[in-house]
């Protein structure tokens, strides 16, 4: 029985540790990659974006055009859930991440959105995980934000993923005046404006319209 029990627990390693590596190792990605499979980073709040907000806008008319903020190798997929889109762009600064990126790709920083479209070209903007991770001080931020507003038709909508503690940012995101343009937007699956993934993950999704 010893032997027996001794065996189950070794196959149990190597099952989690198999499993493990085909999730996250940087060959098990590329072969992924390669074949077109589905690279996903476990998170709860990586679980709601593509369990709740991604299904919800890819289920929407195809006369939409979305742009996706900050891309890496579990992002790398995003683009076929939307190929009915109209167009879907990818924009990040560092040109090693272009690899994971649509073909629709910018690289540039955010705040610099006007360089490339005409006012009110898209539909949805969704920045995740940018926040706080590169995009930290007001005058970027503040201009970031002016910038998603100005290019966003009327009606559209803005999601913001973001760690949602105050020591990411030099300064307090509720004081920033060009988030008030936007109109808080209860997104319908979550039936909130503001979502924390609190207690098991600090983070937060906060949704918003530009007003028609």
């Amino acid at each position: 029985m010893r032997l027996i029990s001794g065996i189950q627990r070794r196959v149990n390693y190597v099952l989690r540790e198999s499993e493990t590596w085909w999730r996250s190792h940087p060959t098990a990605i590329a072969i992924k990659t390669r074949l077109g499979i589905p690279a996903r980073f476990h998170s709860p709040a990586r679980t709601v974006l593509e369990n709740t907000i991604i299904p919800y806008y890819a289920s929407q008319g195809s006369h939409s055009r979305m742009l996706f903020v900050g891309v890496d190798w579990y992002t790398k997929h995003y683009e076929k859930l939307f190929k009915h889109y109209d167009a879907y762009w990818t924009i990040d600064p560092e040109p090693t991440q272009a690899r994971w990126a649509g073909k629709n790709h910018i690289v540039d920083f955010f705040e610099n959105l006007s360089q490339y479209f005409e006012p009110e070209y898209f539909d949805v903007i969704v920045c995740n995980g940018v926040l706080g991770h590169g995009l930290n001080d007001r005058e970027p931020v503040e201009k970031a934000f002016d910038v998603c507003f100005s290019y966003m038709r009327p009606g559209g909508t803005f999601v913001l993923g973001w760690g949602g503690s105050p020591e990411l940012l030099s300064f307090p995101l509720e004081e920033s005046e060009s988030l008030r343009r936007f109109t808080p937007f209860e997104f319908p699956p979550l039936a909130t404006s503001r979502y924390s993934t609190k207690p098991e993950y600090q983070y937060v999704f906060q949704f918003f319209a530009k007003s028609c």
